[in-house]
């Protein structure tokens, strides 16, 4: 279930929160970013800073939930656009 999407922060920015049963799941979208074939890899998308800015901003939301989660997850969920006009979306579970 979505609980929140483009939430914003002093040094962070969340794309998307949801949950899967006890787990608290933040997703990062890239667009355009990762095109089929071009090798680039979660390290090249996500560089250190991006990384520390995704578990600031989880650590944010939980200490506003009152809800506790026994595990987090961040997931990748890269979008690129395809010959025939719609998205191709590629979802990466626990990516980082």
């Amino acid at each position: 279930m979505i609980l929140a999407r483009n939430l914003r922060g002093i040094g962070y920015e969340l794309d998307i929160v949801a949950t899967k049963g006890d787990t608290l799941v933040i997703v990062e979208v890239k667009a355009r970013l990762a095109l089929p074939g071009t090798g680039r890899s979660v390290e090249q998308l996500l560089p250190p800073t991006k990384r520390q800015a995704l578990r600031r901003g989880a650590a944010a939301f939980l200490a506003s939930q009152a809800r506790a989660f026994v595990t987090i997850r961040f997931d990748l969920a890269l979008v690129t656009p395809t010959s025939h006009g719609g998205p191709a979306i590629t979802y990466m579970i626990d990516a980082l």
